[in-house]
């Protein structure tokens, strides 16, 4: 995969995580959802091309946008634990959906429900 591929599959992440948690947010369940599907794509895309990699996504971790960095963040537990864990763990205080999210997230994986990515 090229760069210039790989940089366009990090930035649909991107944008489909953060118009996935404001339809959320507005309780516009049918846009969540196929933003949720477009998301699905990208880490299957990124999944079964040979020269992709999950770990394309890490600079996400670090995104200002706190909707973007939960989404990278439970996508990439199972590439770079310790990192994501951190990230999630830096949302979770916070006193909304995000932290919400963020905290039912590090459980479940702290528990092995959990094993997206």
């Amino acid at each position: 995969m090229k760069t210039t591929e790989s940089d366009a599959l990090v930035k649909k992440f991107a944008s489909a995580s953060q118009e996935h948690y404001h339809a959320i947010l507005v309780g516009d369940y049918a846009v969540a959802n196929a933003h949720a599907a477009t998301i699905s794509r990208v880490i299957e895309e990124i999944r079964t091309n040979e020269n992709a990699t999950i770990g394309a996504l890490l600079p996400l971790l670090d995104d200002s946008r706190p909707e973007v960095s939960l989404m990278a963040a439970v996508y990439l537990l199972k590439h770079d634990t310790e990192k994501s864990l951190e990230t999630l763990a830096l949302l979770k205080v916070r006193d909304d959906l995000i932290g919400f999210r963020a905290d039912q997230a590090m459980k479940r994986w702290n528990d092995g429900e959990w094993q997206l990515g």
